[in-house]
């Protein structure tokens, strides 16, 4: 995938553009796939709750621990801005930083960190067809470093079921792609009906987690809104 974006950031678009679906086509397909339900209502927490380890202001020390574990030689968003700089910070700009972070989590999501730029890789299949490209997003490296802060609160409080294995390390998507492919085999051999669930904010909710941290979770997921060429689309997080 790599090797079709250029040191602009561009993907390299000399292959069979006749077949390709246009950028409006792409964009109706991620907004539709996105937007599975976009009547619904977004969830608000039953009642309040304190946690300590969630609800409390982000320290300067928590974001030094992300970013001393941040991958280098990754892409930068649409601002320019690679995630390398982080590494480089002084311990005044650190402070300025959190600073930044503390007024997003306790207040509103910032609009430009929920774009993102969004470039298509064919799989498989008729070219014409959006459902056959796999979209790949840039996102501003701020947004990228403190979702990775608010993930790694998150870690030290939940502790999930072996069967989960999103975000836990050493072990990736590879596993539950085989496991769900599987257990979709057994159930069409056997004729029975398959069930898959997710975590989702009412489940947090229902395990306990901060009505502040919660609130923040739901701010960098609603009203995300994405480019492909000169056209954009929107998601909504209910």
């Amino acid at each position: 995938m790599w090797s079709a974006v250029n040191w602009k950031g561009k993907i390299d678009t000399h292959a069979d553009q006749a077949c390709k679906p246009s950028d409006t086509d792409f964009c109706l397909h991620f907004e539709s796939l996105l937007n599975p339900n976009p009547d619904a209502a977004t969830y608000f927490p039953q009642s309040p709750k304190y946690i300590p380890l969630l609800d409390d202001i982000i320290l300067p020390s928590e974001v030094l621990e992300v970013i001393d574990r941040m991958k280098t030689n990754k892409a930068a968003g649409h601002d320019g801005v690679a995630p390398d700089l982080f590494k480089l910070l002084s311990d005044d700009w650190l402070i300025i930083v959190t600073d930044l972070f503390n007024q997003v989590f306790l207040g509103d999501y910032p609009t430009d960190w929920t774009f993102a730029k969004v470039f298509t890789l064919y799989k498989k299949g008729c070219k014409s067809d959006p459902g056959n490209y796999r979209g790949k997003s840039f996102l501003v490296a701020l947004a990228k470093l403190y979702d990775a802060v608010l993930s790694a609160c998150l870690k030290l409080w939940y502790t999930p079921h072996e069967e989960q294995a999103g975000a836990q390390k050493g072990r990736g998507y590879e596993e539950q792609t085989l496991v769900v492919k599987l257990r979709m085999d057994i159930a069409r051999t056997a004729k029975q009906p398959l069930f898959v669930t997710f975590i989702d904010y009412e489940h947090l909710d229902r395990k306990g987690c901060g009505s502040q941290f919660l609130k923040a979770l739901q701010n960098s997921l609603c009203h995300a809104a994405g480019q492909i060429g000169t056209e954009t689309f929107k998601t909504t997080a209910g």
